[in-house]
């Protein structure tokens, strides 16, 4: 039997240790007499709105571990002195948060000294090259996404919509959501997962140099906490839109629109009838619609398009000014998690994404007559998890973690689709002749755009 519980244990030991970053971090820290300097022993030093905490040793020092990402006021509190809170201290995941006390003695209890920590201009406790992008940056930041942030940093060359850090390879990347690695695998790209910006509350990323606790990555980490229910509730909406007071003309204010809209909204806290709000909820949900590449112009009108032989194709375009028909971005994003706390020695939470979207875009002008038939591409992606922790002592903890994570990602013809066969039959597309040559037309003699109804795409899945 013990020989059974051994190998389980090496077992555990041996998986990579990458599965289990990003979600928590730590507080140290040592508490002192103003006066004299000298440590204080036994100081009850806890996180306030959560049941975390610790006492100070013989030296006064403490350490509180396994504190979810976030910001929290830290409170020292001994009989015999002033009780002291310390705000906006901020907890990254997989790294230490000093903070320390110098407590005052006082005949009289009841007085409560507050102070605000301000951010340490050098974190020493960072080995490596770490980004450290807050939920507050991300709003101050007129960008949407931790990719677009991403690409104002000097390590990062995004070619082709992958990652390339200090000059390794797009594949040389990882990127963890909430402690689930959601990289492709056959890629390496950083778009494996869809996160909704309003609901991170923070992204760290590894641009070289990190610990060996993360694994499969050569080049760049990026390590995304999604945030988490507090102990009141929270909702917020947000709409963008370019397209509420749009007119006939199809402008606003004299101007014309890109066709962008999002809509997100957030909500979270406490779940009602558990007592001592234990168990926390939060959810994000957003939807977004926009014409795809938009491309203005001053519109087109064709009478005829000539095939290479002389022969004439009738065929009447008449577009006026705006962006390229028929292209569109779609797309539901939804995040949440749920966490329950019954005791400060257990915490179990579980949560995950889902993304759906559809797209159709083009990008060449020869496409303008033909659409309809551009590849048509429909993503999904999903991911899970439930981690339990477990605290058996003040500096030692365990942590189980299930996780899931699905891709995919079809593309091909509007009409035939999945349908291969038709893909080589001239019944189905315009481009063929009886014997599967191609038909070549061209405009003035130079141009070669697409007939109406032929098929320019081909079907696939990963």
């Amino acid at each position: 039997m013990n020989r059974k519980i051994l190998a389980v244990l090496m077992g555990l030991m041996l998986l990579p240790t990458g599965l289990f970053a990003g979600l928590t971090g730590k507080i140290t820290g040592y508490v002192t007499d103003k006066g004299t300097g000298q440590p204080l022993p036994g100081v009850n030093v806890i996180v306030k709105g959560t049941l975390m905490g610790a006492a100070t040793d013989s030296k006064g020092f403490y350490i509180i571990m396994n504190i979810p990402v976030g910001t929290y006021t830290v409170k020292a509190n001994f009989i015999g002195y002033t009780t002291v809170d310390k705000s906006n201290i901020r907890v990254h995941p997989d790294l230490t948060t000093e903070v320390d006390f110098q407590m005052s003695s006082t005949v009289l209890m009841g007085k409560t000294i507050s102070i605000v920590a301000e951010r340490p201009i050098i974190n020493k406790n960072i080995t490596s090259s770490i980004q450290i992008l807050q939920a507050s940056d991300l709003r101050n930041i007129p960008m949407r996404g931790v990719q677009s942030v991403l690409n104002l940093s000097s390590a990062v060359v995004q070619v082709g919509g992958n990652f390339h850090v200090r000059g390794g390879r797009s594949e040389e990347n990882v990127t963890y959501v909430d402690g689930v690695m959601t990289t492709l695998l056959r890629g390496g790209t950083l778009n494996g997962l869809t996160v909704i910006s309003n609901a991170i509350e923070e992204s760290d990323f590894h641009a070289g140099g990190f610990n060996a606790e993360y694994g499969f990555a050569n080049s760049g980490i990026l390590v995304t906490t999604l945030k988490s229910g507090g102990s009141k509730y929270h909702f917020s909406l947000e709409g963008i839109s370019d397209e509420l007071f749009k007119n006939r003309q199809g402008t606003t204010l004299g101007t014309r629109s890109w066709g962008y809209n999002t809509y997100t909204v957030t909500a979270g806290g406490p779940i009602p009838g558990i007592s001592g709000k234990k168990l926390r909820f939060f959810v994000a949900g957003e939807r977004d619609y926009n014409h795809g590449r938009a491309r203005f112009w001053q519109g087109i009108q064709l009478d005829t398009v000539l095939t290479s032989f002389g022969k004439a194709f009738p065929l009447k375009v008449n577009y006026g000014p705006g962006p390229y028909p028929g292209y569109f971005n779609n797309t539901w994003d939804i995040n949440g998690n749920i966490t329950y706390t019954p005791s400060s020695a257990f915490r179990i939470r579980m949560g995950g994404t889902y993304h759906a979207g559809k797209d159709r875009n083009g990008g060449h002008w020869n496409d303008i007559v033909n659409y309809y038939k551009n590849q048509l591409n429909k993503r999904w992606n999903a991911s899970a998890y439930l981690k339990f922790t477990h605290q058996l002592s003040p500096r030692m903890f365990y942590v189980l973690n299930l996780n899931y994570f699905y891709y995919n990602h079809e593309f091909g013809d509007p009409d035939l689709w999945s349908d291969i066969a038709k893909y080589g039959d001239p019944k189905y597309d315009t481009g063929l002749r009886d014997w599967g040559l191609n038909y070549n037309y061209s405009l003035f003699g130079l141009l070669n755009p697409e007939l109406p109804g032929q098929v320019t795409s081909r079907y696939g899945k990963t």
